[in-house]
């Protein structure tokens, strides 16, 4: 049976002082019940996590990031769980991403089969994920209209993360954007995640717009 520690809901926050030396965009995250940062909870000398184990974030009981190097992990929004009995899986990513967590039972369980895209397109493009990302108040209070979208997380204003349910064999994609931004694309690509940055204008200053709407787009080889 696979052991499990949940360490709590983690939001980003803004410190009443930046730690000396720390840029203006630094981002700072703590945990929902008792306030502790982030950095502290997970840098010497604290040892909250076993350096071999499995750690993820959770989102809508979702497993999005998985590594065994917390550092790689910024949880904001989500839940973070260790799993302490796995020291051997090499892709820990390939073989977590997606788990559903259930944090009552406190165990994983293997996600539900995917629903057909709810788009039909002809080669050489086939539809790989597609959403609609809605923002206010600094935040993404809803993400619907989902096909292969874990979850979103937004970064800054006019930059927001995406993960993938089942990761894209490379990087090879773009993305059809409609909405509400007068500009906006890809900012960053990668198999399992990718960040959409919206502007007022081509050159301009980033917005957030009230909601976009997102087709991942891949040629069917």
């Amino acid at each position: 049976m696979t052991t499990i520690i949940n360490h709590g809901s983690w939001e980003r926050y803004v410190p009443d002082e930046f730690p000396s030396g720390a840029p203006a965009s630094t981002m700072f995250c703590k945990r929902a019940d008792d306030g502790m940062d982030w950095y502290a909870y997970t840098h010497p000398p604290a040892t909250n996590f076993a350096p071999t184990s499995v750690k993820a974030t959770v989102y809508d009981n979702r497993l999005v990031a998985v590594a065994r190097d917390v550092s790689l992990l910024f949880p904001q929004g989500a839940t973070v769980i260790e799993i302490t009995d796995d020291t051997a899986t090499e892709d820990v990513l390939a073989v977590y991403g997606g788990q559903i967590y259930d944090p009552v039972a406190n165990t994983l369980s293997p996600p539900p089969p995917q629903e057909p895209a709810p788009f039909t397109n002809r080669r050489p493009t086939i539809v790989a994920a597609a959403f609609n990302i809605h923002v206010a108040d600094f935040d993404i209070p809803s993400i619907d209209g989902l096909f292969n979208i874990a979850a979103a997380v937004y970064l800054d204003v006019g930059s927001y993360m995406v993960f993938f349910v089942q990761p894209q064999p490379d990087a090879a994609y773009y993305a059809v954007i409609t909405g509400d931004a007068p500009a906006a694309r890809l900012s960053d690509q990668a198999p399992e995640y990718f960040t959409i940055e919206t502007k007022d204008g081509p050159g301009g200053n980033p917005i957030d717009p009230a909601v976009l709407s997102v087709q991942i787009m891949r040629i069917d080889q």
